[in-house]
């Protein structure tokens, strides 16, 4: 799928629509501060307007700040405000995921059913909903691989605009800082291939994703270089960070977290469930949640087998083995950090590993006679589950007898 037609561009408005929707039908039942807004929001306020990092906080980039700000100053100091950044973020990234997923497949099957499952993705659906930056991370991510997907096979413009996504993301969260690596290497790699090892070809590739990332990130601490600081105190703030995100233990975190942590090595082999319950009256309640995406996610290891098996055997494209290398650097160094990982993290694995099992599913269905009617049950079955979860996951009132075969799997308070 290298360009839209009209009824792929009706399909991505379509989903971009319904994305927004699901994340903003309710958002503002709760007028006060939820969860971590009671961090992020006086953070984002002292940033901008004194240059400051808060005593809790000071170890992240701070691109959410200015965003969160940005939306503040925009929507008003409210829940809309708060939360707006993430909302519109996070419908974008279902977009996203549609394009990448046309890029790497060549194809609307594989697009749309990979689209749908970040679109009903539990934990992707409840931290759009809040102020957590993983949101912002992820999508300018996405679209800094979808830039660059664009750059390997055609116009030097996508380049320059990979590179200010790319640091627009690692200036939130530096979860891509191996990923964006790779992203220049395979940039490196593919059009060197299609135009020659020229020097010219490779200076401009590392001027893109290397040199505009670098003064992206520069160019957020500018509050903070306000206030008299220079490049060698950034370098010193930054080993610091390092040093003090390695020395974080559970009793930093919410008690809530702390007592149902489950290791990154869980996040893909089995059901995560936690959460709490809201009292109500009568047999309608309300339950705060933390889930995987059950029981989809679970297929995410074994598909990426798959994707790499063929690599292996036919040397498959460049795309792909990019997918792959994304995944699988953004997973490791969750894997071997000496600090706890806790699961809204895996937010920056969702997207690919959602990409990794559509790809696997069309190709696998491919000689089944009816393809459109496989790739339909398929896209029914997530539709149907992501619609069974979202009431739950959304905060609303709901029949607790409906729920509590589901709630059993996991811990609730």
């Amino acid at each position: 799928m290298h360009a839209l037609t009209g009824n792929s561009r009706r399909l991505a408005l379509a989903l971009l629509v319904i994305a927004l929707i699901l994340r903003m039908w309710g958002v503002g039942d709760f007028s006060s501060f939820q969860g971590d807004d009671r961090e992020f929001v006086p953070k984002a306020k002292l940033y901008m307007e004194q240059g400051q990092f808060t005593n809790a906080l000071w170890y992240h980039p701070p691109l959410g700040s200015i965003l969160l700000y940005a939306s503040i100053a925009v929507f008003g100091d409210n829940v809309y405000g708060w939360r707006m950044t993430n909302l519109l973020l996070g419908a974008l990234s279902v977009l996203l995921v549609f394009l990448i997923g046309g890029e790497l497949f060549k194809g609307l099957d594989a697009a749309l059913l990979a689209a749908l499952l970040l679109l009903f993705d539990p934990l992707h659906i409840l931290l759009s909903r809040t102020t957590f930056e993983e949101v912002q991370a992820v999508a300018f991510f996405l679209a800094a691989v979808y830039t660059v997907l664009r750059y390997l096979r055609g116009a030097l413009v996508w380049a320059p605009i990979a590179g200010v996504f790319l640091g627009m993301s690692i200036a939130t969260k530096w979860y891509y800082a191996p990923a964006a690596l790779i992203l220049v290497v395979a940039s490196l790699a593919g059009k060197g291939k299609a135009q020659g090892r020229s020097l010219s070809t490779a200076s401009f590739t590392i001027a893109s994703l290397v040199l505009i990332p670098l003064c992206v990130y520069l160019l957020v601490f500018l509050p903070w270089f306000g206030r008299g600081y220079d490049l060698s105190d950034l370098l010193t703030i930054h080993v610091n960070a390092l040093g003090k995100s390695q020395a974080l233990y559970l009793d930093r975190f919410s008690s809530l977290l702390a007592a149902d942590f489950v290791p990154p090595s869980s996040w893909f082999v089995r059901p995560i469930l936690f959460g709490f319950r809201i009292p109500a009256e009568g047999s309608m309640t309300q339950y705060v949640v933390f889930m995987n995406n059950m029981p989809w996610l679970l297929l995410t290891l074994p598909a990426l087998l798959v994707l790499a098996w063929g690599l292996y055997r036919n040397r498959g494209p460049l795309p792909i083995a990019l997918l792959l290398a994304v995944f699988v650097s953004t997973y490791v160094q969750f894997l071997i950090v000496q600090r706890p990982i806790f699961l809204y993290s895996s937010l920056a694995l969702v997207p690919f590993a959602a990409l990794a099992i559509a790809g696997v599913y069309v190709q696998m269905t491919a000689g089944i006679g009816r393809r459109n009617l496989t790739v339909g049950w398929a896209a029914g079955a997530v539709t149907i589950v992501g619609l069974y979860l979202y009431p739950l996951i959304t905060m609303k009132h709901v029949p607790e007898a409906m729920y509590h075969p589901l709630l059993s799997l996991g811990r609730m308070y």
